[in-house]
């Protein structure tokens, strides 16, 4: 192995004991009991170990192409660590998506669960989650001394969010279903530490809900310029003209709009889009269901997998492998998306929000799916 991708592979090493939910998205077995700490300390710890990666990576030299390629990736994304900092996007994130919680709560649906010792691990984190949430705060205090905020709703989100999982919203609380996951005989030792766990999240509920959006009530929801360019970068990889992105996506959602505005003539004549939208919901074929839904999603993953091999991609067969899970309530109103492990032992999987729903029409699954 080449030193820069050796550099590499420590870094990743290092960020993954220094974040433990890294750890368990890699499919490490370490510090899977543990959760980050999200305080303003452990957010400089984040930035020390991408400066000393940068400062090592830039005294080394390249051996072939392969060398090139992994330097420009670790000093974009490294640089994009010092820049986030730097604008102290550190101390406010919310996101229910995105943000911190979610990210938490993500990294327990991640967790092996095959044995007493992959229990033992749950039982523990479920244990770390008041300390991760107070570091979590320790942050957000520090981004209303410091006039760095997140909008209101998102912080009135994120606080439904933490309150769903509590159980204040009625269902069972997010802890109780995961514990009702393991076998019975465990099922004490994980659910020790739910009722702390419980209280956490609705402290901190409360908090972001009474303080922290009162602090924040004249950030508005728009983002701004800077922190949008930065933004694009983190999730495209390469630098975004917003003008020319702007400009294209409306001329893209008028030619969108006319066509669907064609089509719902067709399925219904006269009718408007929403008219024909609301009509398919009746009429059209719908799955009855969770289970249901999800079995229609996984088949379809499969064909479309399938129809691309070969024709438009060449897929390694570890990728090949997608599975389609209902997501836990809380969350986005949004598909979103796991990563596999690093072995491949654990896939990748999409998860479908539901949002209390039983009845899913499949008319528009399909580009749902597709996006």
């Amino acid at each position: 192995m080449t030193a820069v991708r050796a550099l590499a592979d420590r870094y990743l090493e290092d960020l993954a004991h220094l974040d433990p939910t890294v750890a368990t998205g890699l499919g490490r077995s370490f510090g899977q009991g543990a959760l980050p700490d999200l305080s303003p300390a452990g957010a400089s710890e984040h930035v020390q170990l991408a400066r000393r990666a940068l400062r090592e990576l830039s005294t080394l030299a390249d051996e072939d192409p392969v060398d090139r390629r992994c330097r420009g990736l670790m000093e974009d994304r490294l640089g994009l660590v010092l820049s986030r900092f730097g604008a102290g996007e550190h101390l406010r994130p919310l996101s229910v998506l995105a943000g911190a919680p979610a990210e938490i709560q993500g990294a327990f649906e991640l967790m092996a669960t095959d044995s007493d010792d992959d229990w033992a691990n749950v039982a523990a984190r479920v244990s770390a989650l008041p300390r991760a949430l107070s570091s979590l705060r320790a942050s957000l205090e520090e981004g209303i001394r410091s006039g760095v905020l997140a909008a209101p709703r998102q912080a009135l989100s994120t606080a439904h969010q933490l309150s769903t999982w509590a159980g204040r919203h009625g269902g069972i609380p997010y802890f109780a279903s995961l514990a009702d996951r393991a076998p019975e005989r465990l099922r004490p030792r994980v659910g020790a530490g739910i009722p702390a766990a419980n209280e956490a999240l609705a402290d901190l509920a409360d908090w972001l809900t009474a303080t922290y959006a009162t602090a924040a009530a004249t950030v508005p929801d728009a983002v701004g310029r800077d922190r949008y360019i930065v933004s694009a970068r983190q999730f495209l990889g390469s630098d975004l003209d917003p003008d020319e992105a702007y400009e294209w996506g409306w001329a893209e959602l008028e030619r969108i709009e006319a066509e669907m505005r064609r089509l719902a003539n067709e399925i219904k004549p006269g009718a408007s889009i929403d008219g024909a939208m609301g009509w398919l919901d009746v009429h059209g074929e719908a799955a009855e269901g969770e289970a249901e839904l999800q079995r229609f999603l996984q088949t379809l993953m499969d064909e479309t997998i399938d129809a691309l091999q070969g024709t438009h991609f060449d897929l390694a067969e570890p990728i090949r492998t997608v599975e389609a899970m209902i997501a836990p309530p809380g969350g986005a109103a949004a598909q979103y998306y796991t990563q596999p492990s690093a072995d491949f032992s654990r896939p990748g999987r999409t998860w479908y929000p539901t949002m209390g729903k039983t009845r899913f029409p499949l008319w528009n699954e399909v580009s749902t799916c597709y996006h």
